[in-house]
């Protein structure tokens, strides 16, 4: 009976310490993942998604260079630029004023625990709009755009993705949140087959070799209901061959009904350089 390893341990390339310095040893990939968790929580709650996160040690100094997309839900009306309210806190703002706080606040933070001399954050912002979502996709979904307040979000996301401009870190943090707030009007199921429905109709457009996507645990929402699985693949994915990149990644959100795990893998068209092994 064989068994199942990581799909990104054997692949350093692409792994999950890729353009990390000193990403081989051991120590500080414990760190560098619980760092990442906690830039992830200030992410929550707002229109922009952490896509790839760069952490490079050097002499007790801790260079991180993040790579966010900011969406656009709404649609593009010109509005009266507004002055902000002084007597209104920074916490109450929306989106990118609001991240830029809790991010200040949390620095320093993660330099005590991490016991750095310092911390450099760069961050490199990809913008999205729904006129970049190919045409015939928005008419076939305009259904869904007037139906459901996920729908544009979703579909700016999903055509970065298979664009191969996202990671897999994205969609899972847009399915993870979706579920969580749905899970007492039961509408998971057609948030699902949205995306089924979605990466169907951007299999043409794609640039990427293949996604799969995997929903298992009690989404459902129903009290006497055992757990069922959810299956969306699209494209080829080899998880087999070592040359051939894989994004993976995988969380759990805990809801009112039960579990729910997330299994996300992306293959993107670009793959490893041949190294030449002289036999000796």
């Amino acid at each position: 009976m064989g068994q199942k390893t990581h799909p990104t341990a054997l692949r350093p390339f692409y792994g999950p310490s890729s353009g990390d310095a000193y990403w081989d040893l051991a120590y500080l990939t414990h760190s560098r993942l619980e760092l990442i968790k906690f830039l992830q929580a200030c992410f929550r709650r707002t229109q922009i998604y952490l896509n790839k996160v760069e952490v490079n040690h050097s002499h007790g100094q801790i260079d991180l260079v993040a790579e966010v997309i900011q969406v656009h839900p709404r649609r593009g009306q010109k509005r009266k630029k507004k002055r902000r309210d002084p007597s209104k806190p920074p916490h109450l703002l929306k989106s990118w004023p609001q991240l830029s706080f809790r991010l200040q606040k949390a620095l320093p933070i993660v330099q005590k625990s991490t016991g750095a001399k310092s911390i450099h954050l760069k961050i490199h912002r990809i913008k999205m709009y729904t006129k970049l979502v190919p045409q015939d996709l928005r008419k076939k979904m305009r259904w869904a755009q007037k139906k459901h307040k996920y729908a544009r979000k979703g579909l700016q996301l999903l055509s970065l993705i298979m664009a191969g401009k996202g990671s897999a870190q994205t969609l899972a943090s847009f399915i993870n949140e979706n579920l969580r707030s749905r899970q007492r009007r039961r509408k998971n199921i057609a948030f699902l087959y949205f995306l089924k429905t979605s990466l169907k109709l951007l299999n043409k457009n794609k640039k990427i070799q293949g996604i799969k996507i995997q929903v298992k645990g009690r989404y459902r929402h129903k009290p006497k209901a055992r757990s069922a699985s959810f299956l969306i693949r699209q494209g080829r994915l080899p998880l087999q061959e070592i040359q051939s990149p894989i994004d993976a990644f995988f969380t759990h959100s805990q809801t009112a009904y039960g579990s729910v795990g997330l299994k996300i893998w992306i293959c993107p068209s670009q793959a490893f350089p041949k190294h030449n092994l002289k036999q000796g």
